[in-house]
């Protein structure tokens, strides 16, 4: 799940979060898990978001969460039976904690207890055992740590200084995690291994480079940086190497298509998902060939949708599901 919050921008953030909606799409089951407000009650709560999911093409919904605190940022497991997810229903000032709950909408548990701070975006490890994700407290940087999925080992992974802070961590199939982060001054994108250690600064650049996201088989980074002048989607080698503005390459293939944006995730075929406008495009990570609009339904309250995902795990037949949901030209 990307786009989350940086370091001096809580607020702010958590005030955007309120106006998206969040999708992510699991090919394993042919099944979609979104965040969505439809049901919000603003004279009862700002930020009622629950987490849905349903059949790829919108058949068989099932509402996950029901309560009025904001649960949000689904991440599926890499079995597909899984979904982790922040939720603030258990303490006050959008302190989130990272739950769990399988895909029926049974076996409901709690991750994280940690009331001083908030635990945000979860990403699961390649083998399903444990996650990542950003921790924050009012007044203090943010920083990465992992946690076993049954609360055990909770692990900071990085360390927060005066004008610091790492965020928006994505676990890599490979082990790594990239993440962002303001070592050095400026907001680049790191990668390290799971335990914190052998950490490199894959990008230089003065501007602000954010929201890493690893390609399927590992050999890739998606991430945005404004060092164009604008909010782009760059793409680049796993090793930080052969870096390219992905929005301008695409630009003139579909003119109706985003001027920018950033990436959200890749397809399981090796595609980016790049929001922009109020829509997510999908686009060859090489710039070749037209993007085109993923549809979603978000909901009757938000018809914009908001970093949609998809999950890479194999179908039981060993095959990946292409029913992702509808697909438009943009042309």
């Amino acid at each position: 799940m990307r786009m989350q919050m940086g370091t001096k921008a809580t607020c702010i953030a958590l005030s955007c979060v309120l106006m998206f909606s969040v999708a992510v799409l699991c090919i394993d089951a042919q099944m979609i898990a979104w965040m969505t407000n439809r049901n919000q009650d603003p004279a009862v709560s700002d930020k009622d978001f629950d987490i849905y999911v349903a059949n790829a093409d919108g058949s068989n919904e099932l509402r996950l969460t029901d309560n009025v605190a904001m649960d949000g940022y689904p991440a599926w497991s890499p079995d597909g039976k899984t979904i982790a997810f922040s939720s603030d229903r258990i303490h006050d000032g959008w302190l989130a904690e990272i739950w769990l709950i399988d895909v029926d909408g049974t076996n409901l548990r709690q991750v994280t207890d940690s009331p001083t701070v908030g635990d945000l975006g979860p990403s699961f490890s390649p083998d399903g055992k444990s996650v990542c994700f950003e921790t924050y407290a009012p007044d203090e940087f943010r920083q990465i740590v992992s946690v076993n999925i049954d609360g055990s080992n909770r692990r900071e992974l990085t360390e927060s200084e005066e004008g610091i802070g790492s965020v928006q961590p994505d676990w890599g199939p490979d082990g790594r995690i990239v993440f962002s982060s303001g070592q050095g001054g400026n907001d680049d994108i790191w990668v390290m291994d799971a335990d914190g250690s052998n950490q490199i600064k894959l990008t230089s650049d003065l501007a602000i480079d954010r929201d890493p996201v690893w390609s399927p088989d590992g050999k890739s980074i998606a991430f945005w940086s404004n060092r164009d002048g604008a909010l782009h989607t760059w793409v680049m080698d796993a090793d930080g190497g052969n870096q390219r503005n992905l929005s301008e390459m695409i630009k003139d293939a579909f003119p109706d298509g985003p001027g920018g944006g950033w990436p959200s995730d890749w397809t399981p075929d090796g595609r980016i998902l790049i929001n922009g406008g109020g829509h997510t495009w999908i686009a060859n990570a090489d710039g070749s060939s037209e993007a085109a609009e993923l549809i979603v339904d978000a909901g009757e309250l938000n018809g914009v949708y908001f970093d949609p995902a998809f999950a890479t795990s194999v179908s039981p037949a060993g095959k990946l599901a292409t029913s992702w949901g509808d697909i438009k030209s943009s042309r």
